[in-house]
Order: structure tokens, then C-alpha cells, then sequence
């Protein structure tokens, strides 16, 4: 893992990546910081501020949408649209990939009656 912050002093157990997808992914966290400014951008644009406003809610937002805010809005998706596509996508699949014993972790039988639906059973 790199030796700066938010990876310094990782607990080393179960690291599967070799150095080159290790220093990749590193690399797009660091863009995935840049990508979660530019959403609250657009949030601020709107909702006239961040981190607060986390939503668009009906009825309005609390800044009034101008051709200049919707323009700078529809830029700054696009370079989210094209970070998750070019960026997100490849890591998530090697993660899966490389992790892919973690999707067994939890599972158990399926068991999906409640309480409820017992008690009914029973006074039948």
C-alpha cells in the first residue's frame, strides 16, 4: 500500500493485488476524491451549498437554476460519467474478481418467514 494517508498503517492481512493493479487502484482513489468534489458542485450550484444539501427535494432548491449553472452542471457530470466509466468500472470488476470469495461471506438459509405469519399459521 502507498505510505501516505488514507492508506498508511492498513492492516496488511488479507492484501491480494499485485504492485501494479496496487499502484492503479491508489491512483483512481485519488481521482475518485476529484469525481466526489465535482458531485458536490453541482450540489452547491443548486442546493447553494455543500456539504449539507444533500438532495434535491421537490418543491425547489434553494438557488434559482440559471442557462450558466445548468451548462456548468451538465460538464461537471460529464467528467463524472466519464471517470465512472473509464475508472470505477475496471476497478470494481478486478476487485470482484480478485475478492471473489467475499461474496460468500454472510450467506446463509434462506429463512423468510417472520413472526408475524408464524403466529397466523398457528391460530389456523
Amino acid at each position: 500500500m502507498p505510505d501516505h494517508p488514507p492508506f498508511h498503517g492498513q492492516n496488511p492481512t488479507d492484501l491480494r493485488f499485485n504492485s501494479e493493479d496496487n499502484l492503479c487502484l491508489a491512483g483512481y482513489y485519488f481521482e475518485a476524491v476529484k469525481a466526489a468534489q465535482e458531485c458536490h458542485q453541482i450540489l452547491a450550484l443548486f442546493g447553494g451549498k455543500a456539504p449539507h444539501q444533500h438532495s434535491f427535494v421537490h418543491g425547489g432548491v434553494a438557488a434559482a437554476p440559471t442557462a450558466d449553472k445548468v451548462e456548468q452542471a451538465l460538464a461537471l457530470i460529464g467528467s463524472i460519467s466519464e471517470f465512472v466509466k473509464s475508472r470505477m468500472v475496471h476497478d470494481t470488476e478486478l476487485i470482484s474478481r480478485v475478492y471473489s470469495d467475499y461474496f460468500r461471506i454472510g450467506i446463509k438459509p434462506a429463512q423468510f418467514l417472520s413472526f408475524w405469519l408464524v403466529q397466523i399459521w398457528n391460530e389456523k
